[in-house]
């Protein structure tokens, strides 16, 4: 299921929560309150899921960008020149801060 999907799905059990409360609070009747609170709780359930969904693939992002930065760390640890690797290891440098920035992990300097 697409994440808009699903996000609609989302809104459409929200707003029968709403609707079943608001007849509950007119009429008093059990009925409606059980049927908010079970809407309620979908709506928060799949809310939950789409979020959940969006860190998970932040995450794989991460792992990514990770990878790409180990595989240069060994390419510097086997270069043998050493103006090559000192370049090397500035140019590195450089991205991990960029992308830290990039990701709200660091600051400006």
């Amino acid at each position: 299921m697409k994440k808009e999907d699903i996000v609609k799905l989302a809104s459409k059990y929200q707003a029968k929560a709403d609707k079943d409360f608001s007849d509950y609070q007119n009429s008093g009747i059990k009925q409606y309150l059980y049927s908010y609170h079970r809407n309620e709780d979908l709506a928060v359930a799949l809310r939950m899921a789409v979020n959940a969904a969006d860190k998970h693939q932040a995450y794989i992002a991460l792992k990514i960008k990770m990878a790409e930065f180990m595989q240069r760390a060994q390419r510097i640890e086997s270069t043998s020149i050493e103006f090559e690797k000192s370049t090397m290891i500035k140019s590195l440098i450089e991205d991990i801060l960029q992308y830290s920035r990039l990701e709200g992990l660091g600051r400006e300097t």
